[in-house]
């Protein structure tokens, strides 16, 4: 062999070490060879001549590293430029030349050099899942040399491994122990250049160990450390919007899972604006995804945090026609997490199919809160359709959508998501029906003889045109006619006085009951009415001969039917087959 990766390099990089191993000496560039033969200093001279090797923009990087310019490497450094192919050495990308000048670093004792080769290839192994690998590596070059000055962003690599990995105490001391180097002034620290340089690192790391209390269930705590983490990103010369958006993002997730009391005490500290955490956490969602560049996935990931918050706080919204305006613009929001990226874009990541499924999911669940049952009906079949998606996801590996078998995969699920796209995009009426009446063939057909059943019109067969109308035959009932609102007690079965009051009610000409529009979700205030989400059975007022009570059982009201059993004639608030324990403590909770 010509070249020769030592042990431990060859132990985490097998495929770069096989590469390199098997040059030959016609693969080599004339003054590589002669460092290869040179006798005297062979390891410093290969170091030497690899990094002279290196494309000229790789080259500045590196000597920035050298000369500890910057505490992180600029974001310019992109996997492209270290796949490009060496031009003097063809059979080897400029990544497997970093790689390889760092091992002969190692072997020739420059660790200064070595440590400074890790920090430009650390982006590079992050992207690919090798940060592990090089950490390692790093820890090698400790053992030999304690002194070895490592960057700021090759620890912060590790504390966010060691968090990844679950380990979170290790990852808070490690970056205490970053956050306190600057006073202790040691060999083996880091020396910032300008005071600025240390504000980004202090940022970095409060911002990591927010996203650790948060990943504890910790939220409150989590707060003022991501609050502080903003502070100090604006202090910086050039904003860094990235590190804001992320901690705004996961600020909105903290936020949403306060409690009002957690959020009062926050609120008596820090400017928060809103007097309900989750509208609060919708606008610091919205925040993040406004710094967050468009068609990206940070976009559609804060933009799905803010929608999901808006939604957690639209269920709590009282008033009808204000949570109706609301449940509207998540809509809207999660309009853009679905359709910010095209199916193109969405087949290239695993984290861009989970949001883009995870959207239509709370798609679905805005649908159920709607007081409309077309609204409702289709709310249904997307969240079957979301089912469908997910198991199919769940199948993919470690390897995600670039491997054949997650390919295959992908496959399978491009029929419905196309159609979901379709569907979604202009959500018109013919276009829910075709949704819902070809949702079992949909996982199979092709596309094309999907766009032009919907375009041809044949989407509306006659068995959603019946069920449609049935529906909208139901609703003609509602309170468009009239408006109920009735309260009715009632006391001890064993009391021979019960004490009823019953409120005014509105009467229509066919029915002594009648569903309201705002009462046909799943909200309701009174518990007496007979709505397509509570069943018959659960009716109080007995003095009509139903299909379910028979006239036998009309002059005792607390009779025993085959609906009503005898436990809940006492309390009409009792738990019964058709109605859960969790909706007896509030009859107003939506179920």
């Amino acid at each position: 062999m010509i070249l020769r990766l030592n042990k431990v390099m060859t132990e985490q990089f097998p495929q770069i070490a096989t590469k390199v191993n098997s040059l030959q000496p016609d693969d080599l560039p004339d003054k590589l060879k002669s460092a290869v033969t040179d006798d005297g200093n062979r390891d410093l001279k290969i170091m030497q001549v690899s990094l002279d090797l290196l494309s000229e923009n790789i080259k500045k990087y590196f000597d920035n590293a050298l000369q500890q310019l910057w505490p992180f490497m600029p974001p310019i450094i992109v996997p492209d430029m270290m796949f490009e192919k060496n031009p003097f050495i063809p059979k080897l990308c400029q990544a497997d030349l970093l790689l390889t000048a760092l091992n002969y670093a190692i072997e020739c004792s420059e660790f200064r050099y070595a440590s400074a080769l890790a920090f430009v290839v650390d982006r590079f192994m992050y992207w690919y899942g090798g940060s592990e690998v090089l950490l390692k590596i790093i820890d090698h070059i400790l053992v030999l040399s304690p002194s070895t000055v490592i960057a700021p962003q090759l620890t912060i690599r590790r504390a966010r491994i060691m968090k990844d990995n679950g380990n979170l105490h290790g990852a808070i001391e490690v970056l205490d122990g970053l956050i306190d180097s600057k006073a202790a002034n040691e060999d083996g620290q880091w020396h910032y250049r300008t005071e600025f340089q240390y504000i980004n690192v202090y940022a970095v790391c409060v911002q990591i160990k927010g996203q650790i209390y948060k990943n504890l269930g910790l939220w409150k705590e989590a707060v003022p450390l991501l609050l502080k983490s903003v502070e100090e990103f604006e202090k910086l010369p050039d904003k860094d919007l990235k590190g804001i958006s992320y901690s705004y993002g996961l600020l909105s997730h903290c936020l949403c899972k306060l409690s009002h009391k957690e959020y009062l005490e926050l609120q008596n500290i820090y400017v928060f604006q809103r007097d309900h955490p989750c509208y609060e956490a919708f606008e610091y969602g919205m925040k993040a995804a406004e710094l967050s560049p468009k068609q990206s996935l940070f976009f559609a990931r804060h933009c799905l945090q803010s929608s999901e918050s808006l939604l957690m706080y639209a269920v709590q919204v009282t008033d009808l026609t204000q949570r109706k305006k609301i449940l509207a613009d998540v809509i809207v929001y999660l309009q853009k997490v679905i359709f910010e990226n095209n199916i193109a874009e969405i087949s290239k990541s695993k984290e861009q199919l989970f949001i883009f499924i995870k959207g239509i999911y709370v798609m679905a669940l805005v649908l159920g809160c709607s007081n409309t049952s077309a609204d409702q009906y289709f709310g249904d079949y997307l969240e079957k359709a979301c089912l469908y998606l997910y198991r199919k996801y769940s199948l993919l590996g470690i390897d995600g959508l670039e491997s054949k078998r997650g390919g295959d995969i992908f496959k399978e699920m491009l029929p419905a998501i196309k159609i979901l796209f379709i569907t979604l995009k202009e959500p018109t009426i013919e276009r829910q029906a075709y949704f819902i009446t070809s949702f079992d063939s949909m996982k199979t057909s092709k596309i094309e003889e999907m766009e032009d059943n919907i375009h041809n019109g044949c989407s509306l067969n006659k068995e959603y045109e019946k069920t449609r109308k049935e529906r909208e035959e139901n609703y003609k009932q509602s309170s468009y006619e009239s408006k109920l609102i009735a309260t009715l007690q009632n006391e001890d079965r064993n009391s021979k006085e019960a004490k009823q009051r019953v409120s005014p009610v509105d009467i229509s000409e066919d029915s002594g009951i009648v569903l309201s529009e705002e009462r046909v979700n799943k909200c309701m205030v009174d518990t007496n009415v007979v709505t397509e989400v509570r069943q018959d059975s659960c009716r109080i007022d007995c003095d009509t001969v139903t299909k379910e009570r028979c006239p036998e059982c009309m002059a005792d009201p607390n009779a025993v039917t085959k609906e009503r059993d005898p436990e809940c004639m006492a309390d009409p608030n009792a738990v019964t087959k058709e109605r859960g324990p969790e909706c007896m403590a509030d009859p107003n909770a939506v179920t």
